[in-house]
């Protein structure tokens, strides 16, 4: 963590920490992020904690015009749970009757 230093600095070291994140969300997120899949659930180590939260809110900033998104759906001691979807099809999914019928005996 950089606490000193010029504007590259800070740049360059938020550049290192998307890389190393943006390997992991790659690889498993990859079928949402082509659009093959409507969403993938990714879990991140809990010491990336500055990089998670630099690279939401950059994916977003790059991803939320083109229908993709990235969220945190809930952190423990360990990890924290990234959900990345395509907010028009999982919509369009979930409101279909069978899939509401299926939610609704589980409670949701």
């Amino acid at each position: 963590i950089l606490i000193r230093g010029n504007s590259n600095d800070v740049q360059q070291a938020g550049t290192i920490m998307m890389n190393s994140i943006d390997h992991i969300i790659g690889y498993h997120c990859a079928p949402a992020i082509r659009g093959i899949k409507l969403s993938n659930l990714v879990s991140i180590p809990r010491d990336m904690n500055e990089q998670i939260q630099f690279v939401l809110i950059e994916y977003n900033k790059a991803f939320n015009e083109k229908g993709l998104f990235f969220f945190e759906l809930c952190r423990c001691k360990a990890r924290r749970l990234l959900l990345v979807f395509r907010e028009k099809q999982l919509r369009d999914y979930v409101r279909q009757p069978a899939v509401m019928t299926f939610l609704k005996a589980y409670g949701y």
